[in-house]
C-alpha cells in the first residue's frame, strides 16, 4: 500500500518527528511505500496526488489539530474517493473524540508501529479491519472504539527509525539527530500525559533498549551521514542504571565517539553516573526544574522534588564540566503567577544554568492539571490551545503580559543575571516583539554551544531568529 505522512516541520530548525520515522520504518520493512511531505510545501496537493496514496496520515499534537484538519480538507478535495484519513499522535490518543471531525476516518491511540502495520496489511489483503486494536473507526453507522494492544515489551525488536524519509528536509543548524534509548516514564507530573498512558496500558510503561541495539542504530546513522556532529537522546529519562551506563560508555567511545546530550531528573542524578556520561562524551544534560517555588513545583505540578535536590544535581553536572540546560514552566495557576515565575528565574540564576528553557503552561485535556485549572476557573471547557506552549497560554492570569515578557527574556536574564535584577521594570514595557527577537537570537547562540557546534556567526543567528519570527507572524 501507499501511505503519505504530512508533517509540519520547522525547516529553520532541526526538528524531525521521530514517531513518523518509526512508523515509516515498520511499514517499509514490510514492503509498503511511504512518503513524507512538508505541510508548507507549495506543491503539496500536486505531489500527494501524483503519489496517489491510499492512506493520508497525520501526527498531531494538541494545539495543531486545526492546522491538520484544514490540510486534510484541502488534500481530500483533490484526491479521489476511497482515500482514508488517519490521525495519530498525542492529541488523538488523549482526545479520541477528534474522530467525529469532518474528514477524519480513523484515529490511532498510543504507540502505533504494530497497529498501523496490521491495519495496512488487512486493508491490502481485503480483510475486515474494523476491529484492529488501537483504532477508532468512523462510518455511516457510527464510531467503532477498539481497545489498545499491549505495548511492545522488547524495543530491540523494532526496526530503526526511517531517517531517510526526511532526506529532502533541510537541516540548517548542523547535523544533529534525535534518538531514544528507552520509552516511558515512571513519574506522574500533573502537566504530563503519563497517568493517561497508564490508564491505557497499565503501570509498566518504562522499557529500555539494550546497549548493543542503541549502538547499532547510532552506527547506522553515521554510515549514512558521515558529517553527523551531535546526537540528542530525547528519552523522558535517559537510562539511569549504572551497569547500563558503564557498558554504554565503553561501546560508545569505541564505536561512535560523537558528542551527545541527554535528559535527566534532578533527584536521580548520581555523581558516578554523571562521570560515566562525561567520559562517554556527554556534552549537555537537560534537567527540568519547572518551578522555583516549592509549593507550585510539588503541590500543583506534582514533581515530588526538593529544592536541595535540584541545587545538588545542578552542582554535580557543572562540576563534571557538562553544559546544563533547564526546563521551566511559567504562567502557573497560582494567585501571583508573575512572582511564581520570578522564583523560577531566581533558582535558575542560583544554579548557574547554561541555558534555561521556559514555556507557558498549557493544561492539555485529560491531564491532572487540566482538571485543576478547570475547577479553579483558570480555563473553561471550550478552551483552544495555541500550536506551541512557547507562544501563549490559555489560562486567565492577571499579569499575563508581564509573564509573556518574562518568558521571552528568561534565558537571557539567566545568562546575564544583572538583567534579572531589572525584571520588574523590563516586564512592564510593551516590547514583547523585541524581547522575542533577542531571546530567539540568544537561544540560537546557546543552541550551538549546547551541541558543540561552530560555523554560524552572530549575524547569521540573528537573521535566522528574524526569519523564525516572521514565519510565525510575530
Amino acid at each position: 500500500m501507499r501511505i503519505v505522512f504530512i508533517s509540519e516541520v520547522d525547516v529553520h530548525g532541526s526538528f524531525k518527528n521521530l514517531g513518523v520515522m518509526c512508523l515509516s520504518a515498520m511499514l517499509k520493512a514490510h514492503r509498503h511505500q511511504v512518503r513524507l511531505f512538508h505541510a508548507e510545501d507549495p506543491n503539496l496537493e500536486r505531489e500527494v496526488l501524483t503519489f496517489a496514496p491510499q492512506i493520508l496520515a497525520y501526527s498531531v499534537t494538541t494545539g495543531t489539530e486545526a492546522i491538520y484538519l484544514e490540510l486534510n480538507r484541502r488534500l481530500r478535495g483533490v484526491l479521489p474517493a476511497g482515500v482514508h484519513s488517519l490521525f495519530g499522535g498525542p492529541h488523538p490518543t488523549f482526545f479520541p473524540e477528534l474522530v467525529h471531525e469532518p474528514g477524519v476516518d480513523m484515529i490511532c491511540r498510543g504507540e502505533g508501529e504494530e497497529a498501523l502495520l496490521e491495519l495496512v496489511e488487512r486493508m491490502e489483503a481485503g480483510r475486515d479491519w474494523r476491529d484492529v486494536a488501537n483504532f477508532w473507526f468512523k462510518d455511516e453507522a457510527g464510531v467503532i472504539q477498539n481497545p489498545c494492544r499491549p505495548l511492545t515489551a522488547d524495543l530491540d525488536e523494532l526496526p530503526f527509525p526511517d531517517r531517510r524519509i526526511y532526506k529532502h528536509i533541510p537541516n540548517v543548524i548542523g547535523n544533529i539527530e534525535f534518538v531514544m534509548a528507552s520509552r516511558g516514564c515512571p513519574f506522574d507530573c500533573s502537566y504530563c500525559f503519563n497517568h493517561q498512558l497508564r490508564e491505557l496500558y497499565g503501570k509498566n510503561l518504562m522499557r529500555v533498549r539494550s546497549v548493543d541495539n542503541v549502538i547499532a542504530e547510532l552506527a547506522s546513522i553515521r554510515y549514512y551521514n558521515k558529517n553527523i556532529n551531535f546526537f540528542f537522546f530525547i528519552d523522558d529519562l535517559f537510562p539511569v542504571k549504572t551497569e547500563w551506563l558503564r557498558e554504554f560508555k565503553q561501546k560508545y567511545l569505541e564505536l561512535i565517539n560523537v558528542p551527545f546530550g541527554v535528559n535527566c531528573r534532578a533527584n536521580l542524578v548520581k555523581d558516578e553516573n554523571v562521570r560515566l556520561l562525561k567520559e562517554a562524551g556527554c556534552h549537555s544534560i537537560t534537567m527540568a526544574i519547572e518551578s522555583g517555588n516549592d509549593a507550585t513545583r510539588n503541590d500543583i505540578l506534582c514533581r515530588a522534588m526538593s529544592r536541595e535536590a535540584i541545587v545538588q544535581a545542578a552542582a554535580t553536572v557543572k562540576r563534571h564540566g557538562i553544559f546544563l540546560l533547564t526546563q521551566n514552566i511559567l504562567g502557573n495557576p497560582v494567585p501571583d503567577s508573575y512572582r511564581d515565575a520570578c522564583d523560577s528565574l531566581d533558582l535558575n540564576v542560583e544554579v548557574q544554568a547554561d541555558f534555561a528553557w521556559s514555556s507557558l503552561l498549557n493544561p492539555y485535556y485529560g491531564t491532572k492539571i487540566w482538571q485543576y485549572c478547570l475547577d479553579k476557573g483558570y480555563v473553561d471547557e471550550s478552551v483552544k490551545f495555541p500550536p506551541s506552549y512557547y507562544a501563549d497560554t490559555p489560562l486567565r492570569l492577571a499579569d499575563k503580559e508581564r509573564i509573556r515578557n518574562l518568558q521571552a527574556l528568561f534565558a537571557l536574564m539567566v545568562g546575564f543575571p544583572f538583567l534579572a535584577r531589572h525584571r520588574d521594570v523590563l516586564t512592564r514595557l510593551p516590547l514583547l516583539r523585541l524581547y522575542l527577537l533577542l531571546g530567539r537570537a540568544w537561544k540560537g547562540y546557546k543552541y550551538m554551544e549546547r551541541h558543540a557546534m561552530k560555523g554560524l556567526g552572530p549575524w547569521r543567528i540573528l537573521g535566522l531568529a528574524c526569519k523564525y519570527m516572521l514565519r510565525r507572524g510575530w
